[in-house]
């Protein structure tokens, strides 16, 4: 079978990681990474000496114009993401997308705007929590209304722990002007999205962030979101990069039951007596109805990055229908954005939030930002990854 030639646009701990993937796995046999494109000379002598097989550009438009590929991921610091899908547009090579697409919604919907133009060009971002087989069954029962409908929601996702190596040895990450934020447009962000896409969008956040709380940073690694829908709903969203002992835990509150998750379990707590009837009998006005309990183990496999890499290469050489198009990457950003001005303001703010407003105020923390110098050409991180426990093992087919 035909495979889909792929190019990566970004040689850091994040690129490297689908490096490993695509050449020790067989998790995504579809794909044959071709050529790589770093303009770190570091990272590039460093793939030199431990790739093979692999096209090595220090330019990514030498690469796009290379003929080599069929397909560019781009995985770059934020701010890069719309420069590069636009020039891959302009040459007919498919694009996935690391999240977010931008910081920015405005220039999200810029972005999807150019890629209109380019019809036969598939375009999609690495929105992998979407594959997962717990949230896939958690959304239809909520979609299908199984436990009535959702009055108020707990997220707590602190277990986003990140060292302060893993800031020191980056020259980009947890600063305004390289990453445009931190815990919330790039860890967070995750569940910000499984939010949107399980519940809908708010009407309305309130924020409450702790800048450089537990990391030497200058941003966010500590949040409280206040959300309200229109209808009534209410949730409360935490999250943090700073606890060692954080958890996954979320909650939501329907008119029939309580719905936990939690790791690769549902836990159900429907509601069976009639809240009336407590009503009507006085002597049990500190009762709870009576209740009973499902347990749903989730045991089917989760996909997590490599899912979308697969749906992508289906999409682009089967034409099959893309299941996670860049449009999908909208609502997190927006929603991003509206709880950080949130906190800029120190106010509540209505989505969709004010954008001008949104871009002037990180623009003007992008003025007094700076990079750190020192760990550009770090190479901590490059060929490691955070999940070994794929189902195929790694190989040793990079060189050591």
């Amino acid at each position: 079978m035909k495979k889909l030639r792929l190019g990566i646009i970004g040689f850091g701990k994040h690129g490297s990681h689908y490096v490993r993937r695509y050449l020790e796995t067989d998790d995504c046999e579809n794909i044959e990474l071709v050529a790589l494109a770093e303009n770190n000379q570091t990272r590039l002598d460093y793939a030199r000496k431990h790739l093979k097989g692999v096209k090595l550009f220090d330019d990514a438009i030498e690469m796009l114009d290379s003929g080599l590929i069929d397909a560019c991921q781009i995985v770059v610091p934020h701010f890069d993401h719309s420069h590069y899908a636009v020039e891959c547009f302009k040459r007919g090579i498919h694009v996935l997308c690391e999240k977010p697409l931008c910081v920015n919604a405005s220039e999200v919907r810029k972005l999807l705007n150019e890629h209109k133009k380019y019809k036969d060009v598939v375009f999609g971002v690495m929105l992998n929590q979407r594959k997962n087989p717990l949230y896939i069954k958690l959304k239809e029962l909520i979609d299908n209304k199984t436990y009535g409908e959702v009055k108020m929601i707990n997220w707590e996702i602190t277990d986003w722990y990140r060292t302060q190596t893993y800031f020191d040895e980056s020259y980009w990450h947890g600063t305004w002007i390289g990453e445009g934020g931190g815990l919330f447009i790039n860890q967070a962000i995750h569940q910000l999205d499984l939010w949107q896409w399980l519940f809908g969008m708010p009407q309305k956040v309130l924020t409450k962030f702790g800048y450089g709380v537990g990391h030497d940073i200058e941003t966010e690694d500590e949040g409280v979101v206040y959300l309200e829908y229109e209808n009534g709903t209410r949730g409360v969203f935490v999250s943090a990069t700073d606890r060692v002992c954080g958890r996954n835990v979320l909650e939501i509150y329907t008119d029939k039951a309580r719905i936990s998750v939690e790791k690769r379990r549902i836990v159900i707590n429907e509601i069976i007596e009639d809240v009336k009837d407590l009503e009507n009998d006085y002597r049990r006005m500190y009762k709870k109805p009576k209740e009973k309990e499902t347990v749903i183990e989730i045991t089917e496999h989760d996909p997590k990055h490599e899912g979308v890499v697969n749906d992508f290469a289906d999409a682009v050489l089967n034409k099959k229908e893309l299941k996670i198009k860049a449009e999908e990457g909208y609502n997190s950003v927006a929603l991003c954005n509206a709880i950080y001005l949130s906190s800029f303001l120190n106010k509540e703010i209505t989505i969709p939030c004010d954008e001008e407003l949104y871009n002037k105020e990180l623009e003007e923390r992008r003025k007094n930002s700076h990079y750190r110098e020192k760990a550009r050409n770090s190479l901590s991180g490059i060929l490691s990854s955070y999940d070994d426990g794929v189902i195929n093992g790694y190989t040793n087919r990079i060189i050591k």
